[in-house]
């Protein structure tokens, strides 16, 4: 693999990967750099009468119920404007849905115990919070895991 930087007089960065074919390997490279462009990237999202600016990555999961979305930190629990599947549109490709009322962000998953007749338990790093993956999402969770997480 050969990286070449050339500096141009542009007012954004563009990044071209050029391959002859798509693999793991460029899958792996284009999540890194879409997850570095998006980090600080932020949400607006509201706490009672305030509005706050949650960065996408403190974000472990949002969830439907009644009509309202919330959006679950480590510690806080937000309100959100949009719908799940707006976020699911919005949000970068680490979120995806883990159950009809569950967007999850697979980055800050650190378990999950698998049950194949029933809903499985999911854990996140730093938080005591847990969700359920329906069976029906499973799979794809589990794609999004494997393609954006590097292994050696």
């Amino acid at each position: 693999m050969k990286l070449r930087v050339e500096i141009a007089d542009c007012d954004e960065v563009e990044v071209t990967v050029r391959c002859r074919e798509i693999n793991d390997e460029i899958r792996r490279i284009e999540s890194s750099l879409r997850s570095s462009a998006e980090k600080g990237a932020s949400l607006a999202l509201t706490l009672g009468k305030d509005e706050y600016f949650v960065p996408y990555g403190e974000i472990l999961f949002f969830e439907s119920e009644s009509g309202h979305t919330s959006a679950h930190t480590a510690d806080r629990m937000y309100r959100s404007p949009y719908t799940l599947a707006e976020l699911e549109a919005l949000l970068p490709r680490t979120f995806t849905r883990a159950s009809k009322s569950c967007v999850v962000n697979t980055a800050l998953i650190s378990s999950v115990s698998r049950n194949p007749v029933s809903a499985s338990e999911t854990s996140f790093f730093g938080t005591y919070k847990k969700i359920y993956i329906s069976r029906m999402y499973y799979k794809a969770v589990r794609e999004i895991i494997e393609e954006t997480r590097i292994r050696k």
